[in-house]
């Protein structure tokens, strides 16, 4: 390597540049752009600093072949910045922390450390008094433990102001409901989607009230998340195509279903804070009543929405109750089984057989699905003024052939000026109509209901929308697309006639 020193040492320089473009570049984008807590300026120092290179850079450089040009050279340049890194950058990481602060306690950490070692102590005494009472230790020796206990265990003494005593309140909060939201987790009451995302949340939630005196540690705003971005786009793309009929109704269920994990989770988090802010010693009063009112706020409106969904689409939120029933009682099985087996209860072969039997159970379950309620799809077909009195063959042909589609509050159903050729025909919820969504001239035509439609000169061969229909509460549509429409026409002469009657009016209409 002496022969290759200076080409080793600008191997050095270049991956140190490298690695910084790559930290202090793409790190801080990524946590924006995602919405994950911030990195700090000194955490990625360390992360620049700390990227140690060792036996797979160096398994990876001896494995190309020996007959090729320049091997010696890329070995020794390997063996360059591993040295390095071993030599340089391993033996400063702990000198780098300390000068950047990041080994101090914080004020939210020293409080930690408070809380933690008066648990120690009293779990200490509570060991020594079962001792004591049992006989196998003296009064005298029980006296002697419990003070060289309190000796090793005993906090710093120092003076707790208003302010850290409310933030320590907070912190309490959501230190909840991360717990609460792990156990739900386990239970398997959300999907690990809706974890991480209100994971990721209350992490950033913690960050912003973190009390760190380093400026570089603050919060950030959140924007919208890019998943939520895609999410729309992928909507609007998918709203107008015949082929993606299904799948949108499939993704629409998926959609109804995590927005129900959440705010049931939402409602559980809740009851677990304001229990514990109840039950909590040593907590700023005043920051505790305002928090206790800031979360029954939030469970109040969290009830709300289930019920809200509920009403909305009764059967479906039957069969997710059951499914959930089923699940989190499968799920807390499986807990169970899996801690009788760690803690030597339950042998290898009968846990492996409670595991199998559970995986059964959970692959068995039926998926949750909408189905339709109330009126059928050719009575609500019939409805449609377009094609009230048609024979009773044609319009139950057509009712075949509409699929139905969920849409939660917020959705644009159709938008102004995009090309479809579809007639909806709401089944349940209601759907606002508007003219210049948008813009400065938004105008609100009217609210739609059970049994109204839309879209119906989509039939009649105009494929650009006049208007955008947005669901104002959860909904569930019918879609029967122009393509379905002409093939029964030539099978139906009623409703090829129907069809030629009404674009003849539209057109003498519009001149």
């Amino acid at each position: 390597m002496v022969g290759h020193f200076g080409q080793a040492m600008l191997a050095v320089v270049l991956v140190l540049v490298a690695r910084a473009l790559a930290v202090y570049t793409l790190v801080p984008a990524t946590t924006h752009l995602f919405s994950l807590p911030r990195v700090s300026l000194g955490e990625r120092h360390i992360m620049w600093w700390g990227g140690l290179k060792g036996g797979l850079a160096i398994a990876i450089v001896l494995s190309i072949p020996e007959d090729m040009a320049g091997r010696q050279l890329l070995i020794d340049m390997t063996l360059g910045v591993v040295l390095f890194t071993l030599l340089v950058n391993a033996p400063s990481i702990r000198p780098l922390m300390s000068r950047l602060g990041l080994d101090r306690l914080t004020e939210d950490e020293k409080a930690e450390v408070r809380r933690g070692l008066s648990s120690a102590r009293n779990k200490a005494d509570d060991v020594l008094e079962h001792f004591r009472g049992a006989g196998l230790i003296s009064r005298t020796r029980y006296h002697r433990a419990s003070k060289n206990g309190h000796g090793t265990l005993r906090a710093e003494a120092e003076k707790v102001g208003a302010e850290q005593r409310a933030r320590g309140t907070y912190l309490l909060a959501l230190r909840t409901e991360l717990e609460t939201l792990s156990k739900l987790y386990d239970m398997g009451v959300i999907s690990q989607y809706t974890y991480l995302d209100v994971r990721n949340t209350l992490y950033t939630d913690r960050e912003q009230h973190s009390g760190d005196a380093n400026p570089a540690n603050g919060g950030k705003k959140g924007g919208i998340s890019p998943f939520l971005r895609l999410e729309m786009a992928m909507l609007r793309r998918l709203r107008e195509h015949d082929w993606a009929a299904r799948l949108l109704s499939r993704y629409q269920d998926q959609r109804l279903t995590q927005h129900l994990q959440h705010n049931i989770a939402g409602i559980l988090i809740c009851q677990a804070v304001l229990t514990r802010l109840d039950d909590a010693e040593e907590v700023d009063v005043e920051k505790r009543d305002e928090l206790k009112t800031l979360y029954q706020g939030r469970l109040k409106r969290r009830e709300g929405r289930v019920a809200s969904i509920r009403e909305d689409f009764p059967e479906f939120y039957e069969r997710f109750e059951s499914r959930l029933c089923a699940k989190v009682a499968l799920n807390s099985a499986r807990l169970n089984a899996e801690h009788g087996h760690h803690h030597g209860e339950l042998g290898s072969k009968a846990y492996s057989n409670i595991s199998r039997r559970i995986d059964e159970g959970l692959e068995g379950l039926p998926p949750v699905s909408e189905s339709l309620p109330g009126l059928t799809a050719k009575e609500l077909i019939e409805m449609v003024t377009l094609l009230a009195g048609l024979p009773e063959q044609a319009l139950e042909a057509m009712a075949a052939h509409a699929r139905p589609v969920t849409f939660l509050p917020g959705d644009i159903i159709i938008g102004e000026g995009d090309k479809g050729n579809a007639l909806y025909i709401i089944t349940h919820g209601k759907v606002l109509v508007y003219k210049g969504a948008g813009t400065a001239e938004e105008r609100l035509l009217g609210e739609l209901g059970l049994g109204d439609f839309f879209g119906e000169t989509a039939l009649l061969g105009d494929n650009v929308r006049t208007a955008t229909a947005k669901a104002s509460t959860a909904s569930t549509l019918l879609r029967l697309t122009r393509k379905d429409v002409m093939k029964l026409a030539e099978q139906h002469p009623e409703v090829k006639e129907r069809l030629e009657e009404a674009s003849a009016a539209r057109k003498a209409q519009t001149g």
